[in-house]
């Protein structure tokens, strides 16, 4: 009984599903079958060369890469690929050498666009970084991460308004992307809109997964409104996720020193301060906190210490 032959293309659409479905060792052994009948297969090694990225292969993966450039010089994913690749290994120039590349052979690539951003974001070239966002928008419509990340690049310049637009519009474009709502309410809290950066950041924090510090800045929002016991259990929240947060325990301080409970301030505002002994403000604060208990030698030692 004849062996069933299957053709190479078949075994690469198998490795590709293989490798969507995260099964790297079967997508891996696929292509290989594939270049042990076709060693130029330039698509098999470029996919070769993503599950050794994602196996942690990095330097490995560029090869493979590399070698499918060598085959195929003028395939734009390849480019794209490999500038993702550097990218990972913090070779920067290079990443971005690649995905100009890319975009030279494909002008309206979104993706191409947004990894150059992404990279010359890296290199803390925002203006550069902000108009290649706008690009990926240009060519992608809906394109959330597009939209969030020249936020950030407009935020790293000072135009906090068009940063809030580019916040809300990837909001639009995901209503459930928690880091563009985070994003969104720090910028508001930076213009000096509590109220609005408030409720931005409590839908971030109630997305899933939150960033991990979105309480903290809600906690900020409330405070600078004087709704001090929400802004107590906003910066509780912040240090059940972690207790190690200085910022939130000062802030936490803070505001049980606006509502006088002193012993609390002086317990939280301790710990701060021995988390971060060189931290003025938790400094400042705790002997804000003793005074209020008539503590002022204490008081004088604790700012003193300042």
């Amino acid at each position: 009984m004849r062996e069933t032959v299957v053709p190479s293309t078949q075994k690469l659409t198998r490795a590709i599903e293989k490798f969507q479905q995260r099964d790297l060792r079967a997508a891996e052994a696929s292509c290989r079958e594939v270049l042990a009948e076709q060693p130029y297969n330039a698509d098999a090694l470029h996919l070769l060369g993503l599950i050794a990225c994602e196996s942690g292969q990095g330097r490995h993966a560029v090869q493979l890469v590399q070698r499918a450039i060598a085959l195929q010089p003028n395939v734009p994913l390849y480019r794209n690929s490999l500038g993702k690749l550097f990218a990972s290994q913090g070779a920067i120039d290079e990443s971005i050498q690649s995905f100009k590349d890319a975009i030279r052979m494909q002008p309206q690539d979104a993706d191409a666009h947004f990894n150059l951003g992404n990279a010359l974001c890296a290199r803390k070239d925002f203006t550069s970084a902000e108009s290649r966002y706008e690009q990926a928008l240009k060519s992608n419509r809906n394109f959330p991460a597009a939209a969030n990340n020249m936020g950030i690049a407009m935020m790293a310049q000072g135009k906090i308004e068009r940063a809030i637009a580019a916040f809300r519009l990837a909001t639009q474009l995901k209503p459930d992307y928690a880091e563009a709502h985070a994003n969104l309410g720090r910028a508001l809290r930076e213009k000096g809109d509590h109220e609005a950066a408030n409720t931005a950041l409590q839908i971030a924090a109630k997305l899933n997964p939150p960033p991990r510090d979105s309480h903290g800045p809600i906690g900020d929002a409330l405070l600078a409104q004087g709704r001090f016991v929400e802004a107590i259990a906003a910066y509780r929240a912040a240090l059940r996720v972690d207790p190690s947060l200085v910022p939130a325990r000062i802030n936490l301080g803070s505001a049980l020193r606006q509502l006088g409970h002193y012993d609390q301030a002086v317990e939280i505002l301790s710990e701060a301060a021995q988390l971060d002994p060189n931290s003025a403000e938790a400094f400042h604060n705790l002997g804000n906190a003793l005074r209020g208990q008539y503590r002022l030698d204490e008081a004088a030692v604790a700012l003193i210490a300042l």
